[in-house]
C-alpha cells in the first residue's frame, strides 16, 4: 500500500477488507463493527464473487449487483455462500442503465465497482 504524503500517511493508505477504516465523521473503524453496508458491482464475475465471500466471512452485509439476478446459474453460486441468507441482497443492475445501480448503493458506506461492460455496444470509440 502507498501513503499519498507523509502527512496524511494514514489517511492516503487504501483500505481492504477488514481492514482500517474511516467513518463519515473522520474517525477510525476497524472491521464490520460501525460500518455499514457494502455494495459490490458484477458479483457473478470472479472478482466480484471474491469480494462477496470475502466481506461476508468478515460479517458485513452485501448489496451485490447482477445483470439478472434470477439466473440461477449466476446467482445460485454467490446465495450458497456462508451468511449469504442473513447478510446478502441481490440487485438487478445494468452499466449501459442509468440509475439502475442506485437502489443497490442506496446506505453503503463502500462501493466495489468491479462491473463490467458485455457484448456489442452503442458505444464508438474514434
Amino acid at each position: 500500500m502507498v501513503a499519498a504524503s507523509e502527512e496524511g500517511a494514514d489517511r492516503g493508505r487504501m483500505a481492504g477488507v477488514g481492514e482500517l477504516r474511516w467513518g463519515s465523521e473522520g474517525r477510525r473503524q476497524q472491521g464490520p463493527e460501525g460500518a455499514g453496508n457494502e455494495c459490490v458491482t458484477g458479483a457473478a464475475g470472479y472478482i466480484g464473487s471474491w469480494l462477496v465471500k470475502n466481506l461476508l466471512e468478515r460479517g458485513y452485509t452485501v448489496n451485490a449487483t447482477l445483470r439478472d439476478p434470477g439466473d440461477e446459474k449466476k446467482s445460485s453460486p454467490l446465495l450458497d455462500l456462508s451468511g449469504a441468507e442473513d447478510r446478502l441482497k441481490l440487485f438487478q443492475a445494468d452499466l449501459l442503465k442509468e440509475g439502475s445501480f442506485d437502489s443497490a448503493v442506496e446506505g453503503c458506506e463502500g462501493v466495489f465497482h468491479v462491473a463490467g461492460s458485455y457484448g456489442p455496444s452503442n458505444l464508438t470509440c474514434k
